[in-house]
């Protein structure tokens, strides 16, 4: 038996009127967990429960053994009072769960990314007014959690970001992979904040911004295996 948090990431209709759901778990990481009776009548509730980006407790049958687990109960580990109803908070939680599918693969288990994913969410919700670099922190703070962080090592010399390397170099226009100067100095920057909960002590405009968070993006495609496209940055982009 397993009793756990779990952020639902993917949800796929089963048969009549069961669900098979991907939960990233606090204590087992990505699982995939097979729940009946969801669209019976008078279960509402229970569909309601297993929205994706919702925050959950859940009680399962588990096998180490098996790849698909029964979930015994289930109930919201957090009730949202604005994110699901908030089309830009909505935007932004769909490109974070988008982002969580196409990074967390595998199964090993890691309570501290487990309990950042959970936090982000949860202060999502929560700001008010919305903070316009959100995305850009969450992406920059999540990288750190999957052994592909860039290499800090900014300087007057070192001042161009080298995205297949991961690290700071002298610009130079002949290297394909170099950014310029001037958007490097500001993604060093990016590491250097230390709180995900506050602003950021910088001042970031909408052009660098758009700029960062494809510089970031890229940064992803070269490092995570398979990350590819992302379907839900086009809507991003437009708000922010």
């Amino acid at each position: 038996m397993l009793e756990t948090r779990g952020v639902i990431l993917r949800s796929i209709k089963y048969k009549e009127s069961s669900l098979i759901l991907d939960i990233y778990t606090e204590h087992k990481g990505l699982q995939s967990f097979l729940i009946n009776g969801v669209f019976k009548k008078g279960n509402q509730r229970l569909a309601g429960i297993l929205q994706l980006c919702n925050l959950v407790d859940l009680i399962s049958y588990f096998n180490e053994q098996k790849h698909l687990h029964r979930i015994k109960e289930i109930n919201l580990n957090y009730i949202y009072s604005d994110l699901s109803y908030n089309l830009t908070k909505s935007a932004i939680a769909t490109f974070i769960l988008e982002i969580c599918k196409k990074c967390l693969k595998d199964q090993q288990t890691n309570v501290e990314l487990f309990k950042f994913i959970h936090r982000c969410f949860i202060l999502l919700d929560k700001q008010s007014p919305i903070d316009p670099n959100f995305h850009l922190k969450f992406l920059v703070r999540f990288i750190q959690f999957l052994g592909v962080q860039p290499t800090n090592n900014y300087s007057t010399i070192n001042n161009s970001f080298d995205l297949r390397n991961g690290c700071f170099v002298a610009y130079d226009q002949i290297l394909i992979h170099a950014i310029e100067p001037e958007l490097s100095k500001l993604f060093s920057s990016l590491f250097n904040e230390k709180d995900f909960g506050s602003g950021f002590t910088i001042t970031i405009n909408y052009s660098d911004r758009k700029n960062l968070l494809d510089l970031l993006i890229l940064y992803y495609q070269f490092h995570v295996e398979q990350f590819g496209q992302l379907k839900s940055l086009e809507v991003l982009r437009t708000l922010f």
